[in-house]
């Protein structure tokens, strides 16, 4: 059946998820989409994070963990066998930066939040989930666009 999403060069809308296996620490991540709403692309990132906290509870599960993210995109099309356009030399950096910046604000909110320092699971599972969010958008960071201090040395 044919799909119209972002056929006429609106933005597009994907879920990122990433699964941990809660035993070896191993990392696995699928995309989901294109959606044509942030809502639906969200939607699917909590489907997986509810449902594998569910069966992680009860320990009916081998004991996975979701978390996710949504991504945007825009269409651009182009007549087939063109080259692809290249993005600006300075997009990576740009795009690195907003990952830095969101994962500082990650980081802020969690050390100015007294409601999560109360203690409790619930406060655990939410300190944990805001420290493994910084540290994901820390490490997008430095895949896209490595600092100077850890760019490899020639």
């Amino acid at each position: 059946m044919a799909r119209n999403i972002g056929a006429d060069g609106a933005a597009v809308y994907r879920a990122v998820i990433t699964i941990t296996d809660r035993k070896t620490g191993e990392e696995a991540v699928k995309y989901e989409g294109p959606y044509a709403t942030p809502g639906a692309a969200q939607g699917r990132v909590s489907f997986w994070v509810n449902y594998l906290a569910e069966y992680d509870d009860e320990d009916r599960r081998t004991g996975s963990r979701a978390t996710g993210v949504v991504e945007r995109a825009h269409t651009v099309w182009l007549p087939a066998g063109a080259p692809a356009p290249q993005p600006a030399p300075e997009a990576d950096a740009i795009r690195a930066e907003a990952f830095r910046v969101a994962a500082e604000a990650t980081a802020t909110f969690l050390r100015a939040t007294p409601v999560l320092t109360r203690g409790g699971i619930a406060a655990a599972a939410a300190n944990d989930a805001l420290n493994r969010l910084a540290e994901h958008l820390r490490a997008r960071a430095d895949e896209i666009h490595p600092t100077a201090e850890k760019e490899p040395s020639k």
